[in-house]
């Protein structure tokens, strides 16, 4: 057996290890999974002057240009159960501050959003009919992120992980295998879950996305 062959193979059953650690952790089955390794798994590519949704060396980016914007972008699944399991790993590249987070809901007018920032907050927003809610949590100090730099590249931060635990009147939210909070709102009902980017005092700021899973809980 050729060495490169051998090579394949052990990447291939530790891809599969790692997704059966996964289910076994969040004790449900796997719906969804993209590491974005192929990008034709059906991801928005977009670029304009405000924004560029990309595939980039096995991840997915997706970049802000304008102050004070947030974008966002659903996964290519529809119709995930009302009790979920979210996550997503993922860094900042350059030298901007923003956010980012895990969004989940039913359309673009209707969804929650659990987001984090370079500055170590968290919070959770709502849009309902277009419209923004009060925030359940407003932005909050104490995100445990990995707030280092890459020491083989400077202009790219450390990667966490965030994830969300959905119930139909209860989210669980997670930072690093942390969790931080828990908070009492009700489900909009089966949906959809996506990835969102936030740009704050800078401009250009762009988020680097890895391994994004998706588990229905019991």
């Amino acid at each position: 057996m050729s060495h490169l062959r051998r090579c394949a193979i052990f990447t291939l059953l530790v891809l599969a290890l790692g997704a059966l650690l996964h289910a076994m952790a969040a004790g449900g089955e796997l719906l969804f999974h993209d590491g974005f390794d192929d990008p034709g798994s059906h991801w928005t590519r977009y670029t304009d002057a405000e924004c560029e949704y990309a595939y980039e060396d096995g991840r997915y980016t997706l970049a802000v240009a304008e102050r004070g914007w947030l974008y966002w972008v659903w996964a290519p699944y529809e119709g995930f159960p009302v009790v979920f399991q979210a996550s997503v790993q993922a860094y900042s590249v350059g030298w901007s501050s923003g956010g980012w987070g895990l969004l989940w809901g039913i359309d673009d007018d209707n969804f929650y959003l659990f987001r984090v920032t370079t500055n170590g907050e968290y919070a959770v927003d709502v849009m309902a009919e277009g419209v923004w809610q009060p925030s359940p949590v407003p932005l909050t100090h104490g995100a445990p992120l990995n707030q280092g730099l890459q020491a083989e590249n400077r202009q790219l931060s450390k990667e966490n992980e965030i994830r969300v635990e959905a119930s139909t009147d209860l989210v669980t939210l997670w930072v690093e295998g942390t969790m931080i909070a828990q908070v009492p709102i009700p489900s909009l009902g089966p949906g959809r879950i996506g990835l969102a980017v936030q740009t704050m005092g800078d401009p250009n700021y762009t988020v680097s996305f890895d391994e994004f899973r998706v588990f229905a809980l019991d």
